[in-house]
């Protein structure tokens, strides 16, 4: 018995270490973006100093985009996926958009409210008017969990003509 409470302990000790290596990937992702795409100092090279002076060719960089939407893909419901989209917000890349709208629609249907959040958010820096009300008027964010986030994706969904989303 002994030998099982080991060996449960062991994994909750690994996953904790993944999840910290895993959340400073994306720091260190979100860094390389930022001064990729921004052509600008990034201060979370406080966090990720060794990072600083490193240049990542077009490669390098398309293939982190590659796996940051691999990993939305696979694994929608992550807690990590706002971090992702966040990074890849940072590309401005309108190749995205399409990308963006199917993570939008998998979390409004699946109600979770932070990736319905930033999902949208990526579609706002693409120039996609979410945040507005029906006459135009321009009614902000409240943050990743308010439910009001539900009614202004089901209202843009709605207006894009993707079909019934509830």
């Amino acid at each position: 018995m002994d030998s099982i409470v080991n060996s449960l302990v062991q994994n909750i000790e690994q996953e904790t270490e993944h999840c910290r290596s895993l959340n400073l990937a994306f720091v260190r992702i979100a860094c390389i973006f930022e001064m990729h795409f921004q052509k600008r100092y990034s201060s979370l090279l406080e966090v990720c100093p060794e990072l600083e002076g490193l240049q990542f060719d077009r490669n390098e960089i398309e293939k982190i985009k590659a796996s940051l939407k691999k990993f939305v893909e696979e694994n929608p419901s992550h807690p990590n996926v706002c971090s992702a989209l966040g990074s890849l917000v940072l590309t401005r890349d309108p190749g995205l958009k399409e990308f963006y709208l199917s993570i939008l629609k998998l979390n409004f249907q699946w109600k979770i409210s932070a990736n319905v959040f930033h999902a949208m958010l990526a579609l706002e820096s693409l120039g996609e008017k979410i945040f507005y009300t029906i006459e135009g008027q321009f009614i902000g964010s409240r943050g990743s969990h308010d439910m009001d986030n539900f009614l202004i994706a089901e209202r843009y969904l709605n207006k894009l003509g993707k079909g019934k989303t509830s």
